[in-house]
């Protein structure tokens, strides 16, 4: 699992969704900023992780689904 981590933040930073994330967050580095704001590639970045979280524990579900299935009929027993 650490390595799906790795891989997602690797093709976050390829495809330059960190860049905007990484400057927003340097602006704090002198002092705090008054007014805070998401930039429009930030809301892209949330919704990417989320689609990418919805699709993710889908597939988990799925897949436990599949073996849990895949069990009973080598068993011959239900739950």
């Amino acid at each position: 699992l650490e390595w799906c981590w790795c891989f997602l933040v690797w093709l976050l930073h390829y495809l330059g969704f960190l860049k905007p994330f990484l400057a927003f967050a340097d602006r704090f580095k002198d002092g705090p900023v008054q007014v805070v704001y998401l930039p429009e590639s930030i809301k892209k970045l949330l919704l990417t992780c989320s689609i990418l979280f919805l699709f993710g524990s889908l597939s988990l579900s799925l897949s436990r689904f599949y073996v849990s299935t895949l069990l009973c009929i080598e068993t011959g027993s239900r739950d």
